[in-house]
């Protein structure tokens, strides 16, 4: 139990600089690819104030990207194909009398990075768009 709280300890006292150089760590093109994910996933999402919120972010996400925007197009594409294949995730209320399934968005459009055929999708971007994001500032 110690040398629980101890770890805990030593990840709440990790100095501000550390976890700014890790949050650093991420690159703007990964930030862009990641969000262009997630945002397109939730323009699928059958709730109009999640779609205006997908909208945006993708929209944001073009409008400060580098280089063609046509290779954000393929992670669009990967993205529509796994939630029509598989669609979202589902939920269920607990207790006595369980609801019936309740879709999750944000559960699904927050992993979809991680589905092999966005992810590859999304190397493949990040392979057509490094060096754009490397010249700018």
């Amino acid at each position: 139990m110690r040398l629980l709280f101890l770890s805990i300890v030593a990840i709440l006292t990790v100095p501000a600089a550390d976890v700014s150089a890790q949050a650093k760590a991420r690159s703007a093109l990964d930030r862009d690819l990641d969000g262009y994910a997630i945002s397109t996933c939730l323009m699928e999402a059958d709730n109009t104030a999640l779609k205006e919120q997908g909208a945006r972010w993708a929209g944001a996400i073009v409008q400060r990207s580098h280089g063609p925007i046509e290779a954000f197009s393929p992670i669009a594409d990967a993205v529509r194909a796994e939630i029509k294949e598989k669609g979202f995730a589902q939920g269920h209320d607990d207790g006595p009398v369980a609801s019936g399934a309740i879709a999750m968005p944000m559960l699904t459009c927050g992993e979809m990075k991680d589905q092999p055929k966005v992810a590859h999708a999304m190397y493949k971007a990040k392979a057509a768009l490094r060096r754009h994001y490397r010249t700018s500032k």
